[in-house]
């Protein structure tokens, strides 16, 4: 079977393509991942996913904590 003939059956059956399911499915470790108390930056890391480019450092820790807080709950 070609590629996109693959990514079409791959969207009917999940309703998605391929890339989005892969991202999907590493964002969801990245969360759980920051709840666990890890960085940003070794979350993406240990997730796969990909640098989303430079931003202060005081920003992320704001970001950070707050998305641990909801996640976790």
């Amino acid at each position: 079977m070609v590629r996109p003939g693959l990514t079409r059956l791959f969207r009917e059956q999940l309703g998605t393509t391929p890339a989005r399911y892969i991202e999907s499915i590493r964002f969801d470790i990245a969360k759980s991942l920051l709840v666990q108390r890890h960085t940003a930056t070794q979350a993406a890391s240990l997730a796969g996913v990909p640098s989303s480019g430079p931003s202060s450092s005081q920003q992320k820790g704001c970001e950070q904590a707050r998305l641990r807080e909801e996640w976790s709950s």
